[in-house]
């Protein structure tokens, strides 16, 4: 059995850095692909078309958002309503639900899956799926250790700010009194601040080399592939999805 540094270190420093919907990850696909075969599993590839960055996806919406705060400061209420509104509905519809609006619209690019199954001796009970993203991405202010411990938590701060915006414009719009609009200055401000962190990660850093992220789950996900195979599980079909695009 290979051992999971292997894997690792010929993701990371044979194939290296690997951007989504990338030649790195194509080649990364390949190796993986080519060890699930030779463990015994049938492997299939799942072609699908995808951002090939996040912040393709959330720039957009952050821009929305301060357009918002810049309409509402150049007195058109209504349009500031508008693009706050469609700001959050379109964060919101692109965590949680089908509705991606940002998505549906922007140059996507080629990425794949890999899935390998495992039949089991006998008739399945049930199906155990082990998944790791091959890709790597790029490095950023957000990922600096000071900053990546409360990566949570000013995560849903942006969501509170993005939330709230359209509410006090809202507020701004039936009561005509411009309070509100002073309210929403420090959400704008912090909305700024990931905007900034999105533009400035695009500009001026590469993608890594990945071994931590995600190198070392794929060399974890593969040792147990195999060891899985040398005895198939009698009722227990094992699938083994390589993923393209992170998640």
């Amino acid at each position: 059995m290979i051992d999971p540094l292997d894997h690792i270190r010929e993701l990371a420093q044979g194939i290296g850095a690997r951007p989504s919907a990338g030649e790195g990850e194509r080649k990364a696909a390949a190796y993986v692909g080519e060890k699930l075969e030779q463990f015994g599993y049938q492997v299939k590839q799942e072609p699908f078309r995808s951002p090939n960055s996040f912040s393709q996806v959330y720039i957009p919406i952050y821009m929305l958002a301060l357009l918002g705060f810049l309409a509402d400061a150049l007195g058109s209420i209504a349009f500031a309503l508008l693009l706050t509104g469609v700001a959050f509905v379109s964060f919101v519809g692109e965590n949680t639900t089908s509705l991606r609006l940002i998505s549906a619209v922007i140059p996507k690019a080629r990425s794949l899956n890999v899935v390998a199954r495992l039949a089991p001796r006998e008739l399945p009970r049930r199906r155990l799926v082990l998944v790791a993203h091959m890709d790597s991405t790029r490095s950023g202010l957000m990922w600096h250790p000071k900053l990546v411990k409360s990566f949570r938590i000013t995560f849903l701060v942006l969501a509170v700010c993005l939330a709230v915006m359209p509410v006090l414009v809202l507020l701004e719009a039936a009561t005509q009194k411009r309070f509100f609009f002073t309210l929403m200055i420090p959400f704008a401000l912090y909305i700024a601040y990931a905007l900034f962190l999105l533009v400035h990660r695009e500009v001026f850093y590469r993608h890594v080399q990945g071994a931590n992220d995600n190198a070392s789950g794929v060399g974890v996900m593969l040792p147990m592939a195999e060891v899985m195979a040398l005895d198939a599980p009698a009722e227990t079909e094992v699938l083994i999805v390589a993923t393209g695009c992170e998640e």
